[in-house]
């Protein structure tokens, strides 16, 4: 049946973007900001890095909050993922050309922020077209995130991919590649039509 087809699709395409989502943040927060700040930060590494992490944390939070409210208030949630996953990519940018310990600990915030606006409206589109019968499938999907997340940081780190550009770029293509085909789907109408 068509609305059975597209629903199954619909899980898959949004549990590949929770994917790319997590492929945003776990390669560049575990290896890539680490070795940027202990490059630019040298002695105070630990302290800035802490600074950076409790910035972002603090910033993501909020923006969280408020992206899932936006999304649900105004507009569509495609629409705010897509600008959430524009911004994203262009706050990679922010953190390549990021100079000082300062730069790093504000760039971090200006992801953090554009990050949320791209992952609390798929987050909550999930929530608004599964239904409930399907949500423990879709959970389980979801755990294919970890690893993904995990093997994009190993990319990212190739030899091959040396300076840090190029390790950005690898995780925005791996982004997009994961967040683009949910953005261009047509989800199922209702998320309470018997399959």
């Amino acid at each position: 049946a068509p609305v059975a087809e597209r629903g199954d699709r619909f899980l898959v395409l949004v549990a590949l973007a929770n994917a790319g989502g997590m492929v945003a943040y776990v390669p560049l927060l575990t290896l890539l900001l680490p070795a940027k700040v202990a490059l630019v930060a040298g002695e105070a590494r630990v302290e800035w890095l802490g600074a950076a992490a409790l910035a972002g944390a603090i910033a993501a939070s909020v923006a969280n909050i408020a992206f899932g409210w936006a999304s649900g208030r105004v507009g569509t949630r495609r629409i705010w993922a897509g600008a959430g996953l524009c911004l994203t990519l262009a706050s990679y940018a922010l953190v390549h050309a990021a100079a000082t310990p300062a730069e790093i600990v504000a760039s971090i915030v200006v992801y953090q922020v554009a990050l949320n606006m791209l992952l609390s409206p798929i987050a909550a589109w999930a929530a608004d077209r599964v239904p409930d019968r399907r949500k423990g499938l879709l959970g389980g999907l979801f755990g294919a995130a970890p690893p993904i997340a995990a093997l994009a940081g190993v990319i990212a780190t190739l030899p091959a991919l040396a300076a840090d550009w190029m390790q950005l770029t690898a995780v925005c293509a791996m982004m997009l590649v994961l967040i683009v085909p949910l953005l261009l789907s047509q989800p199922p109408a209702y998320a309470d039509e018997p399959p």
